[in-house]
């Protein structure tokens, strides 16, 4: 094996080790999720720094060089998960945010690694991504764009596909974050589904440190300012828009995609709370009624029990809403990675007629 492919093997291994313990920790076995990572990365961290010094000197000693942050962003984030000395929920949003720091870096740098390719795709589009990569002419970036703050709307994350072409529509994927969430941390539950199926995400930030249930005009504005803005500047299919989000955004999504359906063609809260008196009026009035919604949560949710969504579904289904509930038994409230991938986009793909 080549030392390029070596270094892959070790960055996928730890990528997805990252991914598994995020998608499955559960708050009652947190010891059990901290020897989890440990066992799975600590290895290859130590084996990647090693190699890495090895080719100081050799011809592509450029790439290594610019590998050596990511894999130190990667060992902060193992560190930070690990610690035992303070309140969890800190290590856990540091981790988080030190691996979310690190995968950007490696998505520049994936041409000059091709063997870490199949992280980034499905299993079933690794026979189509050199097409999917191939970039097309034109004015508007593709790849990670990064939009900042202004007076019409928060901070987005995009994912434009790199195979991006004006002459045809492009679906987009609106994804919500959690409470104390952001955009461009939470882009990256859904990047590998949109790069294998060429859909663009909007990944949009919050006004405050989550959703503003309390006055969610404000945030309505924003996020569909954010939706205008990328479709001003981009050719997508405003008839074909999943909402969707996570925790708090999971709540916003029952929200703003009931307030304006128009603009959506179908919802997918993912352990999400499922009242707000907003949502009660709304229901009351039929809004969003012709717009297919799929819960997922799970049994061991610590943070809005299973109950709350068997309520919603239960219902929804009563008043006469296309609802689909899905249920997950080893389940808590986590980060859908592999989520996305296997319940929600192809639930969604089916809607849309894809």
């Amino acid at each position: 094996m080549s030392r390029e492919a070596t270094v892959a093997s070790h960055f996928e291994t730890i990528l997805r080790g990252f991914e598994h313990v995020q998608e499955n920790l559960l708050f009652h076995r947190v010891g059990a999720a901290q020897t989890d990572l440990h066992t799975t990365v600590s290895e290859p961290l130590e084996a990647l720094q090693a190699l890495l010094a090895e080719a100081a000197d050799d011809e592509s000693a450029g790439l290594y060089r610019e590998l050596r942050e990511p894999v130190e962003l990667l060992r902060d984030a193992r560190d930070a998960f690990l610690r035992r000395d303070r309140d969890f929920t800190l290590s856990f949003f540091a981790m988080r945010r030190s691996f979310s720091r690190a995968v950007p870096l490696l998505y520049r740098l994936r041409r000059r690694l091709p063997s870490l390719t199949p992280y980034w795709f499905e299993a079933s589009a690794l026979a189509r991504a050199e097409a999917l990569e191939t970039e097309q002419p034109g004015s508007e970036p593709v790849g990670l764009v990064a939009k900042e703050r202004c007076a019409e709307h928060a901070e987005y994350a995009l994912y434009v596909p790199e195979s991006y072409t004006a002459d045809r529509q492009w679906p987009l994927i609106l994804c919500l974050h959690g409470g104390h969430g952001r955009e461009d941390e939470y882009l990256w539950t859904w990047m590998r589904t949109a790069k294998s199926h060429a859909q663009f995400v909007l990944s949009a930030k919050s006004l405050d440190l989550t959703w503003a249930f309390g006055n969610p005009e404000a945030d309505f504005g924003s996020v569909l300012s954010m939706l205008d803005d990328v479709a001003a500047r981009y050719a997508i299919d405003r008839s074909r828009i999943l909402l969707t989000g996570l925790s708090d955004g999971g709540t916003f999504t029952y929200l703003l995609g009931l307030r304006h359906a128009e603009r959506f063609a179908a919802l997918a809260p993912i352990a999400a709370a499922g009242f707000h008196p907003m949502i009660d009026m709304l229901l009351h009035e039929g809004a969003g009624k012709d717009r297919p919604i799929h819960i997922v949560h799970g049994v061991h949710d610590a943070i809005f029990p299973v109950a709350t969504a068997r309520v919603t579904h239960q219902l929804l289904e009563r008043i006469g809403y296309a609802v689909t509930y899905r249920e997950l038994p080893d389940w808590g409230h986590a980060y859908p990675y592999s989520i996305h991938e296997n319940i929600v986009f192809p639930w969604y793909n089916a809607q849309i007629g894809e």
